[in-house]
């Protein structure tokens, strides 16, 4: 498959600051939909020798998601909820926190914890800085909540 890059800078401006306002610059944006997607464009970003940046909701106040060269990963496509079993789910990281929790909360089931970001965060930054919330003395933060991840290496190995 054909890793699509937009190159279209008026498109790629929209991904160049977080909440922090630190300015960055990129020569491309990727949106990919699946871990195959991400494994190939982290393959040719590491064979080609281009920098690649993760980005997701740029709520982010310390600069993190801000590109400086290279391309640019859009986690945005990723946001399914992929299955959901008794008390477990397998969701994509890209998935609004809130969205899933409401999503959780209309079948009776629950995922506790409770930044107040969390109808601006993804579910995988929530895992990525363990946020918690409210109700964190009770539950505690988001990593006791999660029992595995799948991660796309930086050599393209998932």
């Amino acid at each position: 498959m054909a890793i699509e890059c937009i190159k279209d800078p008026a498109l790629i401006e929209g991904y160049l600051r977080d909440a922090s306002n630190i300015l960055g610059h990129a020569e491309g944006l990727t949106r990919p939909e699946t871990t195959q997607q991400v494994s190939e464009i982290v393959r040719h970003c590491q064979s080609s020798g281009t920098p690649l940046t993760i980005s997701a909701q740029r709520t982010s106040t310390t600069g993190g998601p801000v590109p400086f060269g290279g391309w640019i990963l859009s986690m945005e496509k990723m946001d399914q909820v992929l299955w959901t079993e008794g008390h477990r789910a397998r969701v994509q990281g890209g998935l609004i926190l809130g969205a899933f929790q409401d999503q959780l909360e209309a079948q009776g089931l629950s995922f506790p914890p409770d930044p107040t970001s969390r109808y601006e965060c993804t579910i995988g930054a929530a895992i990525a800085c363990n946020a918690s919330g409210a109700r964190s003395f009770r539950f505690g933060p988001t990593r006791d909540w999660v029992e595995a991840i799948e991660v796309v290496l930086p050599n393209g190995e998932v």
